[in-house]
C-alpha cells in the first residue's frame, strides 16, 4: 500500500501558500461554509487548538524553496476583486520563482 509519504519522499514542491489569519476570520468562513459536521458547537475548541498550532508547523517546513504569505483577514476570495489581488501575488511569485529558478 502505497502511503503519502513514501509516494512524495522525492518530491519538494516550489512554493507553499499559506492563508494565514486570524481564529475569528477562520471561524466566520467555516460557519458561512456550512457543512454540518463542522458546525457543532464542541468542534470550536478543536479548531482554536489547530489553529493556534499553524504558525509555528507551517515556519518549521523546511522542504519548500519559497512561501507565499497571504492575509486572509484581508482578502475575501468570495469578492472578485479580493479574487484577482490574490491571484495576481500568486502570479507574481510563481513568475519570481520562475526566473529564480528555471
Amino acid at each position: 500500500m502505497l502511503t503519502f509519504e513514501l509516494f512524495t519522499e522525492d518530491i519538494e514542491p516550489d512554493l507553499l501558500i499559506y492563508l494565514r489569519g486570524s481564529f475569528e476570520t477562520a471561524l466566520k468562513r467555516i460557519k458561512k461554509r456550512g457543512r454540518g459536521y463542522e458546525q457543532e458547537e464542541s468542534k470550536i475548541e478543536y479548531f482554536k487548538l489547530l489553529h493556534s498550532q499553524y504558525d509555528s508547523w507551517i515556519y518549521k517546513q523546511t522542504h519548500f524553496r519559497e512561501m507565499l504569505v497571504i492575509d486572509a483577514d484581508k482578502y475575501d476570495i468570495l469578492k472578485n476583486e479580493d479574487k484577482r489581488e490574490v491571484l495576481d501575488l500568486i502570479d507574481q511569485k510563481i513568475k519570481k520563482l520562475k526566473n529564480r529558478y528555471y
